[in-house]
């Protein structure tokens, strides 16, 4: 699989990545979890209703934040080993109403942060997360799909990063790294999946930027005005 890019695709990709990583800023910061109020004249903090079903259990030691660390590993690798399984067997619809729930839940978390905390917006925030769920996974649309991909990781990173603390974040970044560069160099699963997802899924997660190399493209030219002259 060809990793690489020209200039201008370059840009876009990493203007997109920083956007996320902006967003995703701004969604920890309302702190979508959980809701302020005034008593007595006291500001004070309390589990967000709405949200409350997926509000993660709060670390009270450091011991806490350990044991959560280990737990979010382990769920990595059960969620890498259940991904190939059901990739491997070919189970699309599991895999796709997988996919869809995620990106529901992460969507609606993302875009109630973005909306003033009023009913009609959380209406509006979860029919808007269920239509471009649908959207992305069962329809195939460009705009959709990367509009989504914006909004997603900050969703997700709002249930993940209370769990974590500034070291463990580290680790857990070399961690993935560490992987990646296995999944990726070593043994080609990241490149397998990723083509399953994208011909028989027709899903894919990551940003998605459809281009053809100047070398082709030339090609193509070269082709038509062969044509042409026939």
């Amino acid at each position: 699989m060809n990793v690489k890019h020209n200039i201008k695709i370059t840009i876009i990709l990493v203007s997109m990545f920083l956007f996320t990583q902006l967003l995703g800023l701004y969604v920890l910061n309302t702190d979508p979890l959980h809701i302020t109020t005034e008593v007595n004249g006291t500001i004070q903090t309390a589990e967000n209703p709405i949200l409350s079903w997926l509000a993660p259990p709060e670390a009270q030691t450091e011991s806490d934040f350990s044991a959560y660390f280990i737990s979010i590993i382990f769920a990595f690798i059960f969620s890498i080993v259940i991904l190939f399984l059901l990739t491997r067997f070919k189970i699309d619809i599991i895999l796709k109403i997988w996919f869809f729930i995620v990106v529901v839940i992460a969507l609606f978390i993302s875009l109630y942060a973005l909306f003033p905390k009023y009913l009609f917006f959380t209406i509006i925030s979860l029919a808007s997360a269920l239509t471009l769920g649908f959207i992305k996974i069962f329809k195939r649309n460009f705009l959709v799909h990367n509009l989504t991909e914006l909004l997603i990781y900050p969703g997700i990173a709002t249930i993940f990063v209370p769990l974590l603390t500034f070291w463990s974040i580290i680790v857990l970044l070399v961690l993935i790294s560490i992987y990646d560069i296995w999944a990726v160099w070593h043994s080609g699963i990241m490149q397998k999946m990723a083509r399953y997802q994208i011909d028989k899924l027709k899903v894919f997660s990551g940003f998605f930027l459809p281009y053809i190399s100047k070398q082709l493209r030339a090609k193509i030219k070269k082709m038509k005005k062969s044509k042409i002259k026939k």
